[in-house]
């Protein structure tokens, strides 16, 4: 796909004819963290001389801080309780609050205030946890969503299809009536097996990696051209 192009895949779900959702993941979508995140799971690996590379974990991207640990730690071969895993999982988020730099893509809260402003009802779903969102995110972002769907919630993780479904569920649409909007592979497979059409961001990954989603663009701000009819 040359620069600039968008990609249908062969899925070729119909957009909806009557669009009332939006639903979207965070990182790597709407915040430009995936570096910040990979380099607080390096870090916390290394105590276990684990060198992670970003290979290793962008592919990972979309799972909560214990599904990606646990892979982690299995892909290496490391012999580790559940609560080792799940302390490397908490050392990792603090590692994170504690050096991230957030940084919104360009037109984040303008298009999700357009997309407020002409009814649609908006939804965070992410793998992050609800504790990570709360002291890193603004809350001027937060505060446009309708419903949040974080990792540490009673659900199977990406890539199930449950973190879409329950956020459909709370907005009280149909699968047909919303679109989803993802980055990795994890996240597109989730939203394809609720029943969404997915528009994919090539913000972290070659456009190899994204084919099972039904639409794949450069940038946040091309969501303007679909979901706003480019006003």
């Amino acid at each position: 796909m040359k620069s600039g192009e968008d990609k249908v895949s062969v899925n070729k779900r119909q957009f909806p004819k009557r669009l009332k959702a939006v639903l979207f993941d965070y990182d790597g979508v709407l915040v430009d963290s995936m570096y910040d995140n990979f380099r607080a799971w390096r870090k916390v690996f290394l105590k276990q001389k684990v060198s992670l590379r970003k290979n290793d974990y962008l592919p990972l991207e979309g799972m909560n801080p214990a599904g990606v640990a646990r892979t982690i730690v299995l892909n290496n071969k490391l012999k580790l309780s559940e609560s080792q895993i799940l302390k490397i999982a908490r050392d990792k988020d603090n590692v994170y609050v504690n050096f991230n730099k957030l940084r919104l893509y360009p037109g984040v809260l303008q298009i999700l205030k357009r997309l407020k402003a002409s009814k649609k009802l908006l939804a965070l779903v992410s793998g992050a946890t609800k504790l990570r969102l709360a002291k890193t995110a603004p809350g001027k972002l937060l505060a446009l969503f309708d419903v949040l769907i974080t990792g540490d919630m009673n659900l199977k993780v990406k890539p199930s299809p449950d973190p879409y479904k329950r956020a459909l569920e709370m907005l009280e649409v149909e699968s047909h009536e919303a679109v989803a909007v993802e980055n990795a592979p994890l996240g597109i497979l989730s939203v394809s097996g609720a029943g969404l059409y997915c528009i994919a961001i090539r913000s972290t990954l070659p456009a190899k990696f994204l084919s099972n989603a039904d639409l794949i663009i450069e940038k946040f701000f091309d969501l303007k051209k679909y979901l706003l009819q480019g006003k």
